[in-house]
């Protein structure tokens, strides 16, 4: 498959002020971990039709128990894009991720787990850590990576294998969790710089419009 954008801009959201849980996420083990590996893993099994990679809607979201739900503006850097939402969703936000796997050529192909994490932190390695501005404000990200991932291939997958087939992924990124925005429209502005692991310069600015309507509309 055509590479462009699988080294990800993730848009970030934020309530008026900014409330981000700061110590929830460290480590390569952490909630925040766990979450982007739960966002990779929800991606990676994703057919074509229904990928951000390909024809899917760049608005994913990771779960739903009750009222509770987690949504992820998933944008190739330099895009921009609308999510409407509902009102009490929590954004999980990535500035920058990416991740290898057992199902990919170089240079994100890695055959173990000690690979893949040593795939993912050398892909990121020339990155500049994401500036984020919701409506204006800074928001702080932390650098994580994910538990070893299992993923099976849907009909229709991205990497084009035959579907049922199973491999492992890890990845690596700035992310951060937001509490829910309150009703209205939202601006939010990320800011990346470097090179990835194509060697391609990544300077520029993902712009994301999050519309935060009431729960019964």
């Amino acid at each position: 498959m055509v590479r462009v954008g699988r080294v990800l801009l993730i848009a970030l959201l934020v309530t008026i002020f900014v409330a981000p849980t700061a110590s929830a996420g460290t480590g390569t083990q952490g909630r925040f971990g766990k979450t982007l590996g739960e966002l990779w893993t929800t991606v990676l099994e994703l057919p074509g039709d229904q990928n951000p990679f390909d024809k899917g809607d760049p608005c994913v979201e990771l779960d739903q128990r009750g009222a509770r739900r987690t949504t992820v503006p998933f944008s190739a850097a330099g895009s921009t894009i609308t999510c409407e939402v509902p009102l009490a969703t929590k954004i999980f936000v990535t500035g920058w991720t990416s991740e290898c796997s057992t199902l990919e050529s170089d240079p994100y192909y890695g055959a173990d787990e000690a690979a893949l994490r040593e795939c993912a932190r050398m892909a990121d390695s020339k990155v500049e850590e994401p500036i984020v501005t919701v409506d204006g404000r800074p928001l702080k990200l932390q650098e994580v990576e994910t538990p070893l991932l299992n993923v099976v291939m849907p009909t229709g997958n991205i990497f084009k294998a035959i579907p049922g087939t199973t491999g492992q992924s890890v990845g690596h990124g700035w992310v951060a969790q937001i509490n829910p925005l309150r009703i209205g429209t939202h601006t939010i502005l990320i800011t990346t710089g470097g090179i990835n692991a194509e060697k391609k310069d990544i300077t520029g600015t993902n712009t994301t419009t999050i519309v935060v309507r009431p729960s019964w509309w």
